[in-house]
């Protein structure tokens, strides 16, 4: 084997034990789990190097081994592919994110149209999509936009009035949106401080998941897996956030009910 392919093996076997069990990890444990033949000196040799890169780092001097955020990052880059879609249950979902102490989300990806924009008697603006409807205050801008963009989808509406600071149609669009937003295991969120590299609130309050293409998202320690999946045949976004060194391949992997 040849000395780049030893180590990421190795590399890539300290973040896999790491994140089933989060203990360190030393050279005569690792040899067992690798299948390239190599010595325990050796090993530590690639242990000293993989420190030396930021990679590893070592909690005691006699201690084992534990991955940095650095290597976690690595890591689910190359093992996780949130394009690959899934079909899904929702217990399997809640199942999964208490099992794995991840926050989730569940989003469906069908259109949601604005059909028709009236007024009430009392000059409120009632605006109707495919699934859900809305009432707003007297407002002549507001009017004209929706009449301007009516047959739009209601994720390019929340856009449209989000840069252009509609707040009061922003809000109400949300409201909406996140209707059809499920959330798990909210417990898992609890110890985190906001200012993540999402808005805090949008994570809490499932906005991001309507929004969010595939994608892995990092702001260590934390991170977002945004993965396709369908559900009832129907296209939707599964959202998971948590601490890095917490098995997301594990959860992806039971959704997907796969071993």
């Amino acid at each position: 084997m040849q000395a780049k392919d030893a180590r990421q093996e190795i590399l890539n076997a300290v973040v896999y034990s790491y994140v089933r069990n989060p203990q360190p990890i030393g050279s005569m444990q690792l040899k067992e789990a690798i299948s390239a033949d190599l010595s325990a000196a050796t090993i530590r040799n690639y242990f000293r190097r993989l420190v030396e890169e930021g990679f590893l780092t070592q909690l005691h001097s006699s201690g084992g081994r534990i991955p940095t955020d650095l290597a976690l990052k690595s890591y689910w880059i190359s093992a996780i592919d949130p394009n690959g879609t899934c079909a899904i249950d929702e217990e399997t979902i809640e199942n999964a994110a208490r099992a794995y102490g991840l926050y989730a989300l569940l989003a469906t990806r069908e259109p949601n149209r604005l059909l028709e924009v009236t007024k009430s008697r009392m000059g409120r603006i009632l605006a109707a999509f495919e699934f859900g409807e809305t009432a707003l205050g007297a407002n002549a801008a507001i009017e004209r936009l929706l009449n301007e963009f009516c047959g739009y989808d209601i994720i390019d509406l929340i856009e449209i009035a989000r840069s252009n600071r509609v707040d009061a149609l922003y809000s109400a669009l949300l409201k909406i949106e996140r209707g059809r937003v499920r959330r798990y295991n909210a417990d898992a969120l609890i110890g985190y401080a906001r200012g993540f590299c999402v808005d805090f609130d949008r994570l809490y309050n499932g906005a991001i998941a309507s929004e969010m293409n595939a994608q892995l998202l990092f702001d260590a320690p934390s991170m977002i897996v945004a993965h396709k999946v369908t559900k009832g045949e129907k296209p939707a976004m599964l959202v998971a956030f948590g601490v890095m060194n917490r098995d997301f391949l594990g959860f992806i992997n039971y959704i997907k009910k796969e071993d």
